[in-house]
């Protein structure tokens, strides 16, 4: 869903001109996503910063003013949750994702994070300015969006998920 978060760049930036987008990643879409960027002529506000390590991504996370997470659902399925969410989320970053699959089960809607509909970048260009413009949301989301993955989704907690899971079926 990228692409969605590219078209919701131009709206973005009439009302914060000095915003700039951090595509962290690879994938086959990235010449496509590249054209896109040029095609909108938001070129100099976005970076493709490829594949990045994992205390890099920890920089990125805790750099961020906001972190998108746009991901689709479709005919091949749809993002369980993402382990990129619930990193973002534990170094207290604001979220602003989709609203499919396991995202809402990470997310509470103005507590942890803002859900959108997919494939709408003006909810998600609305979103994303709400937290630019208030810094104080951004602050209590993001340290909501830390104390519920670290509450929810440590690995102690998810173990014993797992073993009641796996005991019910198998005994």
């Amino acid at each position: 869903g990228i692409q969605y978060l590219l078209r919701a760049m131009p709206l973005i930036l009439k009302k914060s001109p000095d915003t700039a987008l951090l595509i962290v990643g690879e994938g086959p879409f990235r010449k496509d996503l590249e054209t896109e960027t040029n095609n909108l002529k938001i070129k100099q506000h976005v970076i493709f910063a490829g594949a990045q390590d994992r205390e890099r991504l920890i920089d990125y996370y805790n750099a961020a003013d906001v972190f998108v997470m746009p991901s689709l659902s479709g005919k091949s399925g749809t993002e369980a949750q993402g382990l990129s969410l619930l990193e973002a989320m534990a170094c207290s970053s604001p979220v602003v994702a989709t609203n499919i699959g396991g995202i809402p089960e990470a997310i509470m809607h103005n507590e942890t994070g803002i859900l959108v509909p997919q494939k709408n970048e003006n909810e998600l260009a609305i979103a994303i300015l709400s937290l630019l413009d208030n810094k104080s949301k951004r602050i209590a989301l993001g340290k909501n969006a830390a104390v519920s993955v670290r509450k929810n989704f440590a690995w102690p907690i998810i173990h014993k998920k797992f073993r009641k899971i796996y005991s019910g079926v198998f005994g």
